[in-house]
């Protein structure tokens, strides 16, 4: 792939939706190569102020921090394995 070559930017995911609404993109380029690894939408401040209320939400909803706990249980479980 060339530095050339146009890709699809990645949207943003906040809070289960995928947001592909902005008007200006980030673009990786290998520094070894010069080649372009990915591109994604530059959030805005509407995209930010949406996500930390996904995560306030999230962080607050006592279901969720249960399934947090039971990720976090599994991951160690898992580790310890290893």
């Amino acid at each position: 792939m060339s530095t050339t070559e146009v890709l699809e930017p990645k949207p943003l995911l906040i809070g289960g939706e995928w947001m592909d609404d902005t008007p200006s993109y980030i673009t990786s380029i290998n520094p070894a190569t010069g080649e372009v690894n990915y591109r994604v939408c530059a959030a805005t401040e509407a995209n930010i102020d949406a996500a930390v209320k996904s995560a306030r939400r999230a962080y607050s909803d006592r279901s969720l921090r249960l399934l947090r706990g039971k990720n976090a249980r599994n991951i160690s479980t898992t580790v310890s394995w290893l």
